[in-house]
């Protein structure tokens, strides 16, 4: 084939796909060109995504108004602004749709370059118009299900093999989704709110990123929502929803210690989003044998005291099945803590903390002779307390191979 007819069809190919992705308005509703234009901004379409309405309550019994004062509904959303409006221009748009059987929910003619919306059914399957003041922009809005597909297999009782290019077993991505970055890092961890309404703490001995494109028509709301579904029905607990859509979850059964935090990133131009999920228990050996030494976060304690909390289990579990797994192996018990208090302090309490893990593993069946214990207080930093995050990773229990000098 002639080389450039070859170039010529991949281009011709290329804008076809790209014409194939643009999006179009639903066909019942009056095209651009009969009487309105949209500005240079164009279309928005998202398959499935969370829309405030401005209606009647009447049309929506047993709906909720939200802080602002709307009600929200969900489906497909498709919005645009309108090119320099004039009366005629609303009217375009309003009397076909009123022809179909739409009828005003909220404001009337009159009122639409302000604030108005009209109505076409109820329920699932209901047609929204939305006229909104702020730039002349029009939201329609067909309620209904969310058609993005998501099936999870919940972590297996043995950590997983997977490459730093591959998919996360437990955690793929939605129907259509494009892997498009992805790191496995081994000696990092992940921040989480573990209550759901405080502040997050680091967890995790190590973890695997993975952002993914796609498929179009994505929102931040259907990511969190399709991930929510699909993550409680592979048994996972604690979901917690955070600004912005993102999510975290844990996975504490057969002996897993797995947290998973979900980012979206959508823009009107991009479909992607970030998992990233840190397993306790992966790689506890092959670090302590390689470096002597291993950090364990989620091992959590009441605030200024040596008491373990309920939730620092999971990761005690991790230990305990290390140390189970090689009769020989024995460790020191590390307290760190951040720079924040009295360095005797910080010293003493990072003492007792450390005392305490080791009395929980001798409780759970580990000989009091394979273990040590020492506090360093905020001797030992393993990056600058100058953050936030910085502290929660000073925060720390470590093990230290007992045979290392």
């Amino acid at each position: 084939m002639n080389r450039w007819l070859w170039l010529a069809l991949v281009v011709l190919a290329s804008h076809a796909r790209a014409e194939a992705e643009r999006p179009q308005l639903p066909s019942w509703f009056p095209p651009p060109g009969a009487g309105y234009a949209m500005n240079a901004k164009g279309l928005v379409f998202r398959a499935y995504d969370e829309f405030n309405l401005a209606v009647d309550p009447k049309l929506l019994p047993g709906a909720k108004r939200n802080s602002g004062g709307y009600f929200p509904v969900h489906g497909k959303v498709w919005r645009f602004d309108l090119e320099k409006p004039s009366p005629g221009t609303w009217a375009a748009i309003i009397e076909p749709l009123q022809k179909q059987g739409f009828r005003f929910s909220k404001g009337d003619v009159k009122s639409a370059p302000a604030s108005a919306s009209l109505v076409k059914g109820e329920g699932d399957g209901a047609l929204y118009v939305q006229f909104t003041q702020c730039c002349n922009s029009v939201a329609i809005v067909e309620t209904g299900p969310d058609p993005f597909k998501l099936s999870m297999t919940p972590p297996a009782p043995q950590p997983e093999r997977f490459g730093p290019k591959d998919d996360i077993p437990y955690a793929r991505p939605i129907e259509g989704g494009r892997l498009a970055d992805a790191k496995n890092d081994v000696h990092n961890n992940i921040f989480v709110d573990p209550k759901c309404n405080s502040k997050s703490e680091a967890f995790g001995t190590q973890y695997s990123w993975r952002r993914y494109e796609g498929p179009t028509g994505l929102s931040d709301y259907a990511i969190q929502q399709t991930y929510e579904d699909a993550l409680r029905a592979a048994g996972w607990e604690q979901l917690c929803e955070g600004g912005s859509h993102t999510l975290a979850a844990h996975y504490t059964k057969d002996g897993r210690d797995i947290w998973l935090k979900l980012r979206p990133g959508v823009s009107e131009q991009r479909f992607n989003y970030e998992i990233t999920v840190s397993d306790a228990g992966s790689g506890l050996r092959a670090e302590l044998e390689k470096s002597c030494r291993v950090a364990i976060y989620g091992v959590n304690f009441d605030f200024d005291k040596a008491t373990l909390r309920p939730d620092a289990e999971p990761a005690l579990n991790q230990v305990l099945a290390l140390m189970k797994e090689d009769a020989k192996l024995a460790v020191e018990v590390g307290g760190h803590t951040d720079n924040v208090g009295k360095p005797d302090y910080n010293a003493r309490l990072s003492d007792e903390r450390a005392v305490a893990v080791v009395q929980w593993l001798v409780q759970h069946g580990v000989a009091k002779a394979r273990l040590g214990s020492h506090g360093y207080g905020d001797t030992q930093p393993l990056v600058q307390n100058s953050t936030d995050e910085n502290r929660a990773r000073n925060r720390r229990v470590e093990l230290k191979r007992a045979d290392c000098k």
